[in-house]
Formats: structure tokens, sequence, C-alpha cells
């Protein structure tokens, strides 16, 4: 643990990771919101926020391409598996601060923030396919690798999209 924005937060180094066996929060999303406090010590490779895999059912919130990248990824009924890369300078990360990462999804368009502003968005339709008998991992892709390596605070999976002004205030908190 380390101080986060509330208090204690996790702090993951080496293989560090933490499963999530609650696979009911998965289940039969209307909508999505995944947001989290985080504070990267290293971004090289991918390094996993959040991610469910579990075959085609993937939900993913990651760093990729050695920080450049902030990715939600989800698979949408009719269209399958597809990811919002939204393009990050990873020095901004380098500041040792936390920083308000959030992804969305309203059954119409994929959104990703940083530090309560959109920096990225794409047009989609489609049910959330999502649930099935695979854990989810903060901090890694299955426990298997793409280990997150720093600080992460405040995690929360809603199951609708929360609005623009609805992320700058979970930012702004």
């Amino acid at each position: 643990l380390e101080q986060g924005v509330f208090n204690s937060a996790l702090h993951l180094e080496g293989r560090s990771v933490i499963r999530v066996t609650d696979r009911e929060v998965f289940e039969d999303l209307p909508g999505l919101t995944l947001s989290a406090w985080v504070k990267p010590g290293e971004l090289t490779g991918y390094r996993e926020i959040l991610r469910k895999e579990d075959g085609d059912r993937r939900i993913l919130f990651s760093f990729q391409h050695d920080g450049r990248i902030l990715a939600l990824g989800l698979n949408t009924e009719g269209i399958g598996y597809q990811e919002l890369d939204a393009p990050v300078d990873p020095v901004l990360f380098r500041d040792g601060q936390w920083h308000h990462v959030a992804g969305t999804y309203d059954g119409q368009c994929m959104a990703v923030y940083l530090d309560g502003l959109l920096i990225g968005s794409q047009n989609r339709t489609g049910r959330i396919l999502s649930g099935g008998g695979a854990d989810a991992f903060i901090g890694s892709s299955g426990g298997q690798g793409e280990f997150f390596q720093g600080g992460i605070d405040d995690l929360r999976v809603f199951n609708s999209a929360l609005g623009p002004e609805e992320i700058t205030t979970l930012h702004d908190e």
C-alpha cells in the first residue's frame, strides 16, 4: 500500500496483481464506466489497469505502446472486439502525481478521459458482450503478464456510462 488520493492505495510492482472473482459485476452491462486514479512507476510495453479476458468477452483498460496509448477495449454484439486507443504523452506520468483515467461506453460511443478531459472517442453501437467464467484482474492480463507498475486508487466499475460532467466531478473530487 501507498498514500493515495483517498487514504491508502494499491502499490503494484513486479508481478503483483489483484484477482476479482465477483463475475456478476461484468454480466449484462447496459453501459460501462471504468474509473481509477493511477500513478504509474513505469510504462514500458503494455500495462493493464483492469482486464477481464474471457474469450470473445474481453474488457480491457490499459496503457499501451510504452505509455503512448490509453486504451478502452470491449466486445459488442454485431461488431466484435474493438479498442479505442487514445493518444497520451507518457512524459506526463513521470511527474510522480496521481492522474484520473476513465473509459466509458453508452451503447453509442466509446470515450476515454484523462484528468477529467476527453482525450478520445469513437462512435460504436451494440450491446456489450461481457461476463463469462473468467476472473478479472486489476494490474495484469489474466495474472500472466502486462503487469501495472505503480499506484492504483479508487478503481470503480459502473454499469452505465457516466457523462462528461460526471467524469469531471470524479476528477475534481
